[in-house]
């Protein structure tokens, strides 16, 4: 399975609302063609998996921060 839909396989079973907005993101940004490294995305995802929140304000500080790595 490759690595986009294997950590959107687990914030889904996680119930990561943090995560599942950072993958929109990334989905959103490789639909417009960019091409920013996708390591760094999925272990953005990771990171949101792990934060142990799955609030809305959590998911728009990583949906904050992964637009701020996309413009970088």
């Amino acid at each position: 399975m490759p690595r986009s839909r294997r950590s959107r396989a687990i914030a889904t079973a996680e119930s990561s609302l943090p995560a599942l907005s950072v993958l929109a993101l990334v989905d959103a940004a490789i639909a417009r063609g960019e091409r920013a490294s996708l390591h760094e995305w999925t272990a953005l995802a990771r990171d949101a998996v792990r934060c142990g929140r799955s609030d809305v304000a959590t998911a728009q500080a990583y949906a904050a921060a992964c637009s701020v790595r996309l413009a970088g």
